[in-house]
């Protein structure tokens, strides 16, 4: 009889573990991992990260970005540094941790002062990736540019899909 029993309390726990597993896995939030984390998006997120690999509409740019790197800071504040400028701004995850929309705000002025712009970025998107490590964003982005090249002003905005690959700085 017991060992009834016995085969019936195995036969119980495997399923649940079976069940278990198949759960974890079945729910995984973002497309490229991770498939469960101990940490929380938030915490995977804050941190100083360098472009891997960025593409704008489909064409890669990450040479462009060699030196450039973005901050996400416990506060919702982010800080984006360029060799030429540095952009400040705040970050929000939305959809249960599965979007992100960040907005910038820089001034960019030439040594030689032949040129002043103030830039305001929106960005907005899936996240594809939130490891420790390693982040990918799916971004929706607004570039809105204002200011004086030599002494004529200009105004423009632009629009671009992009793909941030990022990496602990």
């Amino acid at each position: 009889m017991k060992k009834i029993i016995n085969k019936i309390a195995v036969k119980k726990i495997t399923i649940l573990i079976v069940l278990i597993l198949l759960t974890i896995t079945g729910c995984k939030k973002y497309p490229e991992g991770p498939s469960i984390s101990f940490k929380s998006a938030e915490k995977r997120l804050v941190n100083a990260w360098k472009f891997q690999n960025i593409a704008r509409d489909g064409n890669d740019i990450t040479s462009n970005y060699a030196n450039n790197y973005i901050e996400f800071n416990s506060s919702g504040t982010t800080r984006f540094y360029t060799p030429d400028a540095t952009y400040s701004g705040t970050w929000t995850l939305n959809d249960k941790n599965k979007n992100i929309s960040i907005t910038l705000k820089g001034f960019i002025m030439a040594k030689d002062y032949s040129y002043n712009f103030e830039e305001n970025i929106t960005m907005s998107g899936d996240i594809v990736m939130l490891k420790s490590k390693e982040i990918k964003f799916n971004l929706n982005v607004t570039d809105y540019l204002k200011g004086y090249v030599i002494s004529q002003y200009i105004e423009q905005t632009s629009t671009s899909t992009q793909t941030w690959d990022l990496i602990i700085k």
